[in-house]
C-alpha cells in the first residue's frame, strides 16, 4: 500500500520521506509516516488532484493548520465527497487521526467543528488512541481503529539501565489538560525527593513565583520544553512518574516511563497506564490513594519489584514492529 501523510511539518516541498536517522526524535504521532514509509505533505503547500490519486490512502493529521488552509479543506471535501458518491470508488481512501484529547475538538470554532464532522463522515478510517473511545468515534465514522504508542525499544536500553535519582517526574504543568495540582500533591508525599515537571510549550503567568509556595522544600526543577529524545533522557533519571492528566489522549507519558524503567502512578482512563501499570492506576481525583501507592513503592521492595516485572514484560508490546503489524492490519 502507498500512503500520503498530511501534516504541519515545515517542508521545502511535498512528497518528503521521514528520515530514519531522526526516528529517535519523533513523537509517536510523528512516527506514523516513518512506520508506513509514507510520502509527507504540508498543509500549506498546494496539491493537485492527481497527487491524491496515486495513493491507496491519504492520512490527515487533524491539525489546525489544515483548517486554516480553506482552499485545501474545500479540495479535500470535494474530492472525497465525489469518491463516496461514485459506484466505482476511486482507489484513494481517507484516514483521519485523532487530534489531541477526545473532547478537545469541541473547543474549536464552530466552522472547524462542522468541517471536522463532515470529514469524519467521509473518512474510510478514523484512528483514535483508546479502546474505550471506539464506540464514541463510530457515531461519526464508519470504521475506527487504535494506534498505540510506538517506540524503538532498542534505543531505550541504556536509559532503562541508568541509575535513578531520588526524583519524581510529573507529566504536565499547571495549564489546562494536565491536572498538575493533583500530580504535585501526590508527589509531595515522597519526603526528600526532588520534583520535576515540564513546560508544555506554555505555562501559567507568574508560575515560577508560586512554585516555592507550592513546594516549600525547594526541591523542584522546571524542565524547559525539549525534544522527544531529551525528554526521554530526563525521565530516565527519575525513580517514579506521576500522570494525573484528565485530557485523555494517546498516553505517551506512561509508555515513555515504562521504556525508561520508571514506575508511573497515573490516571486509569489511559489504555497505556492501565496496561503497563495495572496496580498503579487510579482515578484522576484520588489524591490519597496516589500518596499511599507512592509511599508503598518507596518502602515495600517486594511490591515495587512486582510492578517492575509487569512493566518490563508488557512494554515489549509497544515495540515499533508490533505496532506496525497492528497498523497495517487496520488499513486493510
Amino acid at each position: 500500500m502507498k500512503f500520503a501523510y498530511f501534516t504541519h511539518w515545515n517542508l521545502p516541498h511535498n512528497k518528503i520521506k521521514a528520515n530514519p536517522k531522526l526516528a529517535g526524535n519523533y513523537t509517536p504521532d510523528d512516527m506514523m509516516p516513518f512506520i508506513l514509509d509514507a510520502d509527507i505533505f504540508n498543509f500549506t503547500l498546494p496539491i493537485l488532484e492527481k497527487d491524491l490519486e496515486e495513493y491507496d490512502w491519504v492520512i490527515m493529521n487533524n491539525d489546525k493548520h489544515f483548517y486554516d488552509n480553506k482552499a485545501m479543506v474545500e479540495q479535500f471535501l470535494n474530492y472525497f465527497t465525489s469518491y463516496n458518491l461514485k459506484s466505482n470508488h476511486l482507489p484513494t481512501k481517507l484516514c483521519i487521526l485523532q487530534e489531541g484529547p477526545i473532547f478537545d475538538w469541541q473547543t474549536w470554532t464552530m466552522e472547524r467543528q462542522w468541517t471536522y464532522r463532515k470529514l469524519m463522515k467521509l473518512a474510510d478510517l478514523f484512528i483514535c488512541n483508546n479502546k474505550e473511545h471506539i464506540d464514541y468515534y463510530l457515531e461519526y465514522c464508519r470504521k475506527v481503529a487504535i494506534y498505540r504508542v510506538p517506540l524503538i525499544l532498542s534505543d531505550y536500553v541504556q536509559r532503562k539501565l541508568k541509575e535513578k535519582s531520588d526524583s519524581i517526574i510529573i507529566n504536565g504543568d499547571f495549564t489546562d489538560w494536565y491536572n498538575g495540582n493533583t500530580s504535585l500533591d501526590i508527589a509531595k508525599a515522597a519526603e526528600g525527593y526532588n520534583i520535576a515537571f515540564p513546560s508544555m510549550g506554555r505555562s501559567q503567568e507568574n508560575e515560577l513565583n508560586y512554585l516555592p509556595l507550592l513546594i516549600p522544600s525547594g526541591k523542584f526543577v522546571k524542565v524547559p520544553f525539549v525534544k522527544w529524545d531529551v525528554w526521554a533522557d530526563i525521565i530516565s533519571q527519575c525513580k517514579f512518574g506521576i500522570n494525573m492528566m484528565t485530557a485523555i489522549a494517546c498516553g505517551t507519558f506512561s509508555v515513555l516511563c515504562a521504556a525508561c524503567g520508571v514506575l508511573c502512578i497515573g490516571n486509569e482512563e489511559f489504555d497505556t497506564q492501565r496496561y503497563l501499570f495495572p496496580n498503579l492506576s487510579i482515578k484522576s481525583y484520588e489524591i490519597k490513594k496516589g500518596k499511599e501507592l507512592l509511599k508503598r513503592l518507596i518502602e515495600d521492595e517486594a511490591f515495587r519489584k512486582e510492578q517492575e516485572k509487569i512493566m518490563n514484560e508488557r512494554i515489549k508490546d509497544y515495540d515499533i514492529e508490533v505496532i506496525k503489524k497492528e497498523l497495517m492490519e487496520a488499513f486493510k
